[in-house]
């Protein structure tokens, strides 16, 4: 029997350690070069508005919000600056995402903010 709670517990272990990720709100001053250069040659029409360090186990990525008229994309790049994709930024479903409160269960989370249609 301890030998199976033992099993059960490095699951549960593993999976919450696997999924493991930081995400962290930088300064547009603190991106590293590569990506500052590649804002200012490549997508000079974005204004960066927010820019995010995010941890994944050690695998550093950086996110940066860019902004053009009224639409919003976020542009990924690498830990050494390279340039990776560019997607729509939806504010309101990425607001969604966000974890809820520990003494609020997931299902209600959700269940509170969805649109109504």
């Amino acid at each position: 029997m301890k030998t199976l709670m033992l099993i059960i517990g490095l699951i549960v272990a593993t999976t919450i350690g696997v999924n493991a990720q930081t995400r962290t709100m930088i300064k547009i001053q603190d991106l590293p070069k590569a990506i500052t250069e590649n804002l200012a040659v490549d997508h000079k029409d974005w204004k960066a508005i927010e820019a995010f360090k995010i941890d994944t186990k050690g695998v550093i990525i950086y996110d940066v919000i860019g902004k053009k008229d009224q639409q919003e994309v976020i542009l990924h790049y690498n830990s050494d600056g390279k340039f990776l994709s560019k997607e729509p930024y939806n504010r309101e479903k990425i607001m969604m995402k966000e974890r809820p409160k520990e003494d609020q269960p997931r299902q209600d989370f959700q269940k509170q903010n969805v649109p109504e249609k």
